[in-house]
Formats: structure tokens, sequence, C-alpha cells
């Protein structure tokens, strides 16, 4: 077992090899074992502070998952009783030798899956001046090679001190990258990948030259036609994220980007997770300001949680001059009191009707009465091909 402040050193003699994937639960690397005898990759855990290579394999029908050990001094690694100096000789010497990695199972490692196309290598990145700070270190805008091009990126880089991660804040950073790189949407920040095999850990995202969607609020007065367009912007990102299962547990204005035109991407998936309709998310890493009812009694998590989010997020678009949420209640303790008692925010002036009908329907305390963001984007924006003038119309017809 590899202590987490050790890992780096074992990490390195994988960097090169096309069967490593860094980071990667059972239920993400089940998918990638086809159905061919010996299909195999190998994986990194957390369990207990520590990190623990393992090998997923394919045999006989079904996915099997073996742990790499090592001796007590972490000197040679070893899988059914041969010992090897490094995990890539390990994997060498039962690939080719067909010494299976299992006796009872019988399992031998043939085909590798070749990791993913995300791996980025340090020496594609020029990494430019500092652009923001996420909830792990710092963002910076950068520049990705990629073979002739340059593209502009954005960079977020996970800090270090000299005793290394904290095993858990590295799990987490990487599970913002496993969740991201399996989305695709036009109004979700693009992943291009992750420098994941040396430290710091980079994820590589597109460049949103727009900035953050508070600060335009804050600082540059929308017109109404533009705060429309925010609105239905991040609808349809969260509703394609609804049908990919995930639940993003941190939907504010200040994790919507803006892209050169305009157009919202939603980012930060910090806090997300995938493939599961609740979560439990510790209570001291809830943004109370943020959060329904349901979230602040049992800090439970679902897809209606982000429909409350989404609600406050119309309340500040539609807030002239913007307005943060609660501004009158400052105590923290005092505002979940209030909203665990019914306080709500009221819809703001100027807000167009059909919106300010949406905000409360996304307050409600019961969050089986919140519609889901499917239903949003049917009723409230139409389909994604939409005209801009079929979607006004929509918003401010006379209900």
């Amino acid at each position: 077992m590899a202590p987490a402040t050790c890992i780096t050193t074992a990490e390195d003699e994988l960097i090169n090899a096309p069967f490593y994937h860094g980071f990667q639960t059972a239920a993400e690397a089940e998918p990638l074992l086809t159905k061919d005898n010996g299909r195999f990759l190998v994986r990194l855990i957390e369990e207990n502070g520590h990190f623990i290579y393992i090998v997923s394999v394919y045999w006989k029908g079904k996915k099997h998952h073996y742990r790499i050990f090592q001796t007590r001094h972490g000197n040679f690694f070893h899988l059914n009783g041969i010992p090897k100096r490094t995990v890539a000789a390990l994997i060498r010497y039962h690939r080719f030798s067909q010494k299976p990695v299992n006796d009872e199972s019988g399992a031998c490692l043939r085909s590798y899956v070749e990791r993913s196309h995300y791996a980025i290598y340090r020496e594609q990145l020029t990494i430019l001046s500092v652009i923001g700070h996420g909830e792990f270190g710092e963002v910076r805008r950068g520049k990705l090679r990629v073979g002739m091009q340059s593209i502009d990126v954005a960079v977020k880089t996970m800090i270090t001190d000299k005793k290394g991660i904290d095993p858990n804040e590295r799990i987490r950073f990487l599970r913002e990258a496993n969740i991201h790189m399996r989305l695709q949407h036009r109004n979700i920040i693009r992943l291009f990948g992750v420098v994941v095999y040396n430290d710091p850990i980079l994820i590589v995202t597109e460049y949103a030259p727009g900035g953050c969607l508070h600060d335009r609020l804050v600082e540059k007065r929308p017109t109404d036609k533009e705060r429309l367009n925010y609105c239905r912007d991040i609808c349809f990102g969260m509703a394609y994220l609804e049908s990919k299962e995930v639940i993003h547990r941190d939907l504010t204005v200040r994790n919507c980007l803006l892209s050169k035109w305009n157009v919202v991407k939603i980012t930060d998936f910090g806090l997300s997770l995938q493939g599961i309709t609740k979560v439990l998310l510790p209570r001291a890493r809830a943004p109370i300001r943020y959060v329904p009812p349901e979230t602040l009694k049992t800090a439970l998590f679902s897809h209606k949680s982000d429909v409350w989010g989404y609600g406050i997020a119309l309340f500040e678009i539609w807030s002239k001059p913007h307005e943060e949420p609660y501004k009158d209640i400052q105590n923290n303790r005092q505002l979940r009191k209030k909203i665990l008692e019914g306080y709500r925010l009221t819809p703001p002036k100027g807000m167009p009707k059909k919106m300010q009908e949406l905000m409360l329907k996304t307050q409600s305390a019961s969050p089986d009465n919140r519609p889901t963001f499917k239903t949003i984007k049917k009723i409230y924006f139409g389909e994604e091909k939409s005209t801009f003038r079929e979607y006004v119309s929509r918003i401010f017809r006379i209900s």
C-alpha cells in the first residue's frame, strides 16, 4: 500500500504506459472493459489515506478488479506472488508470461484499454497569468499546443505544499475531471484534458473571455434580451446535466462563464457527482444561500436541489441593479432558520411574469413540487434550435 506522500514516484514509472488510466473508480472502468478475454487497464484509487493501484480485467464473462500489493518497505509490487520493482514492469511480466494475476479466476492480461485522449502532457502547455481562484487553487490562462495549433485555455491548478497533496482533495479534484470529460454541450465549459501524471495536477478547459456571469451582472447591467439569453442558456446546460444524471450541487451565477459571443458556459464541477439521484454533502460545504430546505435539514442533494439553485440564479439575473440573494440577512444561522420557516426571495421588479412564475415554482418547499429542467426547458424555452423570437414570445406571452 502506497502512502499518499510516496505515490508520485510510483506514478512516474507509469507515465508512458498506455494502459495506465490514473484515478478511476470501478464503475468508471467497467464500461471500458470490452468482452475480450484479457482486456485490462491499470487505475488508481484512494483508501484510508493511501493510494492503491488496481488491475481491472475482463475474463470469461466477468469483470474483475485486483489490487496490486506492495512489500512492507514499498520496494516491490506484486499481484500473484511475483515481485517487480515497478508497476509497469509487473504488468509487462504478467502480460508476456501469461501468468494469471489471480489463481482462482485464472485471469490473464492480454490486450490493454488505451488511456483516454484527454491525457495531456505538461510540455503541451504554456501557463500564463492568473485569472481567478477556485476551490482547489489558482485558475490561469494558458496556451495548449495540439499539433501545429495553439489554443487559448484555462488551467485549473491544484496547489500543493511541501508535504504533498492531501489524498482526499486530490481524489475530489480528479473526480471533477472524470465527470467533466463525459460532458459535451454548448452551455457546458469544454474540457480539453488533464495533466494527471505529475504534480501539480492540472485541469485544462475552454477559455471563456467574457468572464464570470456574476461580474457581468454587477458591472455591465445587461439588456433584458441578454438576461433572457442567460436564463435560457443555464436551463439548457442544466437540462443536459440532468439527462446525464449529473448533480451539479453548486449552481450559482459565479459558476457560469461567458464566451466571446456572450453564451453562458456552466463550469466548476468540483462538487458534482454522476450516476446517482441523491447524495449527501457535509453541511459545512453547502453553499447555504443557494440550497433548498431539504438540504439544509439533511445535507441531501438531488437534481431538484439544482432546480432550487436555478431559481436563485433567476433572481440574481433579473435584479436591477444586481442584488446578492438574501442580502438583508448576513448571519447564515439566522438565514437557515428563516428559509426552513418558509422565507423566500421576492421576484425582482421588472422580471417578466413568466420568469416570476418559474422562479416561484423552483422555490417550492417540497422537491416533488419543483419542475425538472426538462419540463422547464419544454414549457418556458422550447427546443434548443428555437429562435430568439420564438422563446421571447413564449416568455412575454400573457398567461
